[in-house]
């Protein structure tokens, strides 16, 4: 990374932190990723994310139930619950997210996890449509169901999925001020 680049990152985690101590929920939210997915550091990550995630903030409510998930710390109970709530507002990554988690995280019936996954679906998630297709019909014996919504995943395409970004251009994401985590969880 040349300097520049580096100083304009500095510069941002510098409006970050302002925004951190005039209790920004969105530039905490984006602090937090950085300090997770940039600087590997999940503990300072966690502590600024859970009390965002216990006020409903959204975003820190998916990435803290993942981050759980990752540590294998707390009871999946505790995951389950804020990805609900998540889910509950109508959040398409995170009814997304919670059906993954149910069906492979702790290993609950498909049709535990299917009213979540078609909820992401039908807002869109081609990722959701292809979980559908592969992990629910299909097990259930619903070919048509799951050839249809392996058609409409494949339609879809790969807008949704995450996106496999070198390290420069996640750095020049963040001085874009569009972070990739923004879209990607």
């Amino acid at each position: 990374m040349d300097d520049e680049t580096q100083q304009a990152v500095m510069d941002v985690v510098a409006g970050w932190q302002t925004g951190v101590s005039q209790g920004d929920a969105d530039m905490t939210y984006d602090l937090a990723m950085y300090r997770w997915q940039v600087q590997g550091d999940d503990d300072e990550a966690l502590r600024l994310l859970e009390p965002l995630a216990g006020a409903s903030h959204v975003p820190s409510m998916r990435a803290v139930a993942q981050l759980w998930a990752l540590r294998d710390e707390e009871p999946w109970t505790r995951t389950r619950d804020v990805l609900t709530s998540a889910a509950s507002t109508g959040d398409v990554r995170a009814s997304f997210r919670l059906g993954s988690f149910l069906l492979h995280d702790v290993c609950e019936p498909p049709e535990l996890a299917e009213p979540w996954l078609l909820a992401a679906a039908e807002q869109g998630s081609g990722m959701a449509m292809g979980f559908l297709s592969s992990f629910v019909y299909m097990p259930l014996g619903n070919d048509v169901a799951a050839a249809l919504w392996r058609a409409a995943a494949d339609a879809a395409g790969p807008a949704d999925r995450p996106t496999r970004l070198t390290e420069e251009e996640r750095l020049e994401s963040i001085v874009a001020g569009s972070p990739w985590w923004r879209h990607d969880f």
